[in-house]
């Protein structure tokens, strides 16, 4: 037997661990009533103000009358030998700020030096022919929107990848047309892409914006070579003018912002109902990086910072945590959305920008969101910090498309580039074309018997219209957003020259 000294010993350290642990439960018990009460309070002031918390509210019906949706989505094309994969570039650069027009070329390569040519790219649309007839019929139907049945992180939008490879499909199609003449066919397939965008465009779900953003994207620039051409009429232009003016992404991508708010929500709850799903968030959340997650797990085996997670943290974040995460995720989550909404009224990239720089430094290393305790907060909301950024450059690669196609209206009224983008209104603009990225009209200037066309970019900086110094990059690399100028005759000798010999 233990002596009595020994045993009173025993005793007081039994004594001290039970407070101990009263204390820790004590302070975990109040960190979820502190948490509980913070977020039900913040959840009131947003609906005060008006804000959907819930993602039925934002699911709208289908409209009735014949819905194209399902049939196009089920259009299957023929592999070809050119086209997707092999394509002709819109814009091809090669030299700053100057690009080829492939249009013009008889010929072209990919990376590994293999030849195409417009026979092998007619030969895929001829096989193709039903198909594409069919796609460009079925984007005009009154009624485009495919059924989608919402179930949160299991949701399944099939048809957003089939969008993209149809797009393709429509851009080798608008290509060839613009190189054979048909400035009217090559219009209707530069607006079945943008008509495409119908089919997402009610789906408050960031990553159906961000296809339809991308579609767009893949539209615009088909405005470049057809432009190069000089074979469009002002009325042909005038229609494809106002298919870029008609565009709007940041309404919808602003929606689903909002919608995500609401998912974000329902994944918390789902996060406290199966402590299980924590581990996949906590991968794409924290990593777990050692200098982020806990300090106790710091020099661990993995399979023991694991066993760890899952027995220890993820069970202290759920009962103590969590609701304190929900409400910073609100937060969060409503200062990219506030600041989404500010920049389309001033239409102006600027405050969406600063709340996506704000939010990165936040969630990076040391940030007040790297805490192992705002699991959730880092890992959904940076998905979604710089979607309106991305929906406002889109927006302005609309309005660039606008401006150039107006300012090739007023060159065959007029036989010349107008000295400033202020003598296209009214007769070809209501008003001079804004960069959405920084709300100032898009930067413009005569460049011999040419013209320098321009956006700021993404780092809302005018560069004064400079493109990256090497070639064949993408127009969006550059400094700024730069609508290219057609290579000199000399440059488009010497690329040929340096194809050839590759």
């Amino acid at each position: 037997m233990l002596e009595p000294k020994r045993r009173g010993l025993w005793f007081k350290l039994l004594i001290g661990f039970c407070i101990a642990v009263l204390i820790v439960a004590g302070w975990l018990f109040l960190e979820r009533i502190r948490g509980q009460v913070a977020l039900r309070k913040y959840e009131k002031e947003l609906i005060a103000k008006g804000e959907k918390l819930t993602f039925a509210e934002f699911v709208s019906p289908v409209p009735k009358g014949k819905n194209g949706a399902i049939e196009l989505a089920g259009l299957t094309f023929q592999t070809g030998t050119a086209l997707v994969m092999n394509s002709p570039r819109t814009f091809r650069s090669i030299a700053p700020g100057k690009a080829l027009v492939i249009t013009r070329e008889t010929e072209w390569f990919d990376s590994d030096g293999k030849r195409y040519t417009w026979a092998q790219v007619q030969s895929d649309l001829d096989r193709n022919k039903e198909v594409l007839d069919k796609l460009r019929a079925i984007v005009r139907s009154p009624v485009l929107r495919y059924p989608v049945s919402y179930q949160g992180v299991f949701t399944r939008l099939p048809h957003l990848a089939w969008q993209k490879v149809a797009a393709q499909w429509l851009s080798g199609s608008a290509l060839f047309r613009i190189h054979t003449g048909d400035i009217d066919g090559a219009i209707d397939d530069i607006e079945s892409i943008i008509l495409l965008t119908r089919l997402a465009e009610h789906e408050p779900v960031l990553i159906s914006q961000l296809v339809r953003i991308a579609l767009v994207q893949i539209a615009a620039p088909h405005c470049w070579p057809l432009l190069q051409s000089h074979a469009a009429r002002d009325e042909q232009l005038a229609r494809l003018q106002a298919v870029f003016a008609s565009v709007d992404l940041i309404g919808p991508t602003i929606v689903a912002l909002e919608a995500g708010r609401a998912d974000g929500r329902d994944t918390m709850n789902e996060l406290r109902r199966d402590a299980s799903s924590m581990s996949g968030l906590a991968d794409s959340a924290y990593g777990l990086d050692d200098d982020e997650e806990p300090r106790a797990l710091d020099n661990m085996p993995e399979e023991v910072k694991e066993a760890v997670r899952t027995a220890v943290v993820y069970p202290v974040w759920k009962f103590a945590f969590s609701h304190g995460d929900e409400k910073r995720l609100l937060e969060e989550t409503q200062r990219l959305i506030d600041a989404a909404r500010s920049s389309k009224e001033k239409r102006s990239a600027t405050h969406a920008l600063a709340a996506a720089e704000a939010l990165e430094v936040k969630v990076g290393r040391n940030g007040e969101l790297s805490s192992w305790r705002y699991l959730a907060t880092k890992s959904l909301v940076p998905s979604g910090a710089k979607a309106s950024v991305r929906a406002l450059r889109a927006q302005t690669h609309c309005r660039i498309a606008v401006a150039a196609i107006a300012l090739e209206r007023y060159r065959l009224r007029h036989k010349r580039f107008p000295a400033s983008l202020n003598e296209l209104v009214p007769e070809f603009v209501s008003e001079v074309p804004i960069d959405y990225m920084d709300g100032k009209p898009l930067r413009y200037r005569l460049d011999g018997d040419q013209f320098v066309l321009w956006s700021v970019g993404p780092n809302g900086k005018d560069d004064g219209g400079t493109s990256k110094s090497q070639s064949g990059f993408h127009w969006m690399l550059g400094p700024d957003d730069v609508w290219p100028q057609p290579a000199s005759e000399a440059e488009v000798a010497a690329y040929r020259k340096s194809q050839m010999k590759r």
